[in-house]
């Protein structure tokens, strides 16, 4: 008796290239969308804790990340303090991000593959695919990334007369009404190159991210399936994550920290010539511990939020008749 064919091949539909780019450009935008929405206030608590550093007079509690929360917490409430902040500019991140990261991973890992020879698709070819994958994207996205750590650098509760209570610029007027009004505010005053502002180290950091993400999720799922250890599904879907969260986050949270500060640096009246000052001050005051402050809330996000994305991204692709990643 010929056994069945997994219920991905049956849904797999023979597409032309072009159209295969398409559809999984919309599976992976569709499943950025989703996740990143859902696992925002674990981004933007991170984020929020990261800035902490780089006000020295900042009116935040020192300690453990968890005493943060719990400040933030009781002085903003969670849905103030850690969910809603830059919501909206999440979601739509989530959405390019990921579709151009995701959508165009595979098509640059076959061809990296065809040039090479490479018929076993080695970790190498995967973490260069998704290293360029990943360099568009994030290069293409660095105006609203920038968007995201000005309106959360710019959080606290707004007291009546229009002046923060809490937050890192507590005692100031708000500054930005929102992701459109931080852009134009920017281009005003600051002049439209300034858009990309941080964009080196965004890229940098989005690209070993990447990198990260796809040596870990699709070397995972190879190495699996080729020694039999997992089929093809859920299971093997959410390991992967795990995997691939922990490969990336490490690998990456040191750009993270720097182009955080440097983006957010403006609105916290913090001056830095350059990302590469941003960087030695960084090692200098702090010391090479600092680079991986908010690892945990950084992993604490990315291993469930992949466990969420990466199922998703794969069941998108299914219902759009491209099968599972392959």
């Amino acid at each position: 008796m010929t056994a069945a064919s997994p219920p991905q091949s049956a849904a797999t539909l023979p597409k032309s290239a072009p159209t295969q780019i398409c559809l999984n450009f919309f599976a992976s935008a569709l499943a950025g969308m989703s996740a990143s929405g859902v696992f925002h206030p674990l981004d933007c608590l991170r984020i929020r804790w990261q800035l902490v550093s780089s006000v020295p007079a900042a009116p935040a509690p020192a300690g453990s990340l968890a005493q943060f929360t719990a400040h933030l917490a009781r002085k903003e409430g969670v849905w103030r303090g850690i969910c809603a902040p830059a919501l909206g500019t999440q979601v739509v991140l989530g959405f390019f991000t990921m579709g151009a990261k995701w959508g165009a991973y595979a098509p640059v890992r076959d061809a990296i593959a065809a040039l090479r020879g490479d018929d076993e698709k080695s970790a190498t070819t995967m973490a260069a695919a998704g290293f360029l994958s990943g360099s568009v994207a994030y290069c293409a996205t660095s105006p609203f990334y920038q968007t995201k750590n000005r309106l959360i650098a710019d959080a606290g509760k707004l007291g009546a007369d229009g002046v923060l209570q809490t937050g890192l610029r507590a005692g100031q007027p708000r500054l930005y009404r929102g992701a459109v009004d931080v852009l134009r505010q920017i281009v005003a005053k600051e002049g439209a190159a300034q858009l990309w502002r941080g964009a080196i180290p965004l890229t940098l950091r989005g690209s070993v991210l990447n990198a990260g993400h796809a040596t870990g999720y699709d070397g995972t799922k190879t190495i699996c399936k080729k020694r039999g250890l997992v089929e093809d599904g859920l299971v093997l879907h959410v390991f992967a994550s795990v995997n691939a969260a922990a490969l990336m986050c490490t690998l990456a949270n040191p750009f993270d920290v720097v182009s955080n500060r440097y983006q957010a640096a403006p609105t916290l009246g913090v001056l830095y010539a350059s990302p590469i000052e941003c960087a030695l001050s960084i090692a200098r005051k702090e010391g090479g511990a600092a680079f991986f402050r908010g690892w945990l809330p950084f992993f604490g996000r990315h291993a469930p939020l992949l466990s969420v994305l990466m199922p998703l991204y794969e069941q998108f692709r299914v219902l759009l008749g491209i099968g599972f990643l392959d």
